[in-house]
């Protein structure tokens, strides 16, 4: 008898169990956005000048690392302008100039998070 009841409490158990709605899906996240444009992080008008006259020019690419307020951390050179003086440069640039409306979580945090592009170095006229 004692088993009997058991097994029904169980039973009554397992249908309320079965019975709840499904927790709502988690938010979405949301993806970081510049603050000002890219385009004005990193100009030509930060060309080095040790880099004049010495035909320094190129593709440098980097990747930022973000904090949850936006600011970027750390700069990566991915891959090099050939040019030491143009990669520093570029990060410094970017260290200074590059700010994000930050990355948010499902559930509205702010988080870290890296952002990927690259400048192309001309010669100064």
């Amino acid at each position: 008898m004692i088993a009997l009841i058991a097994l029904l409490a169980l039973a009554q158990q397992q249908d309320s169990l079965e019975a709840k709605p499904p927790a709502p899906p988690p938010r979405a996240a949301q993806t970081p956005a510049p603050l000002t444009p890219p385009q004005g992080w990193v100009t030509q008008r930060d060309y080095p000048k040790a880099a004049r006259g010495t035909g320094a020019r190129g593709e440098t690419a980097f990747r930022l690392t973000v904090d949850a307020e936006g600011r970027a951390v750390t700069c990566t050179i991915t891959a090099s302008s050939g040019f030491q003086l143009l990669d520093d440069q570029t990060c410094q640039m970017l260290r200074q100039r590059a700010r994000f409306k930050p990355a948010r979580d499902g559930n509205d945090n702010p988080i870290p998070f890296t952002w990927n592009s690259w400048f192309v170095w001309e010669l100064p006229r």
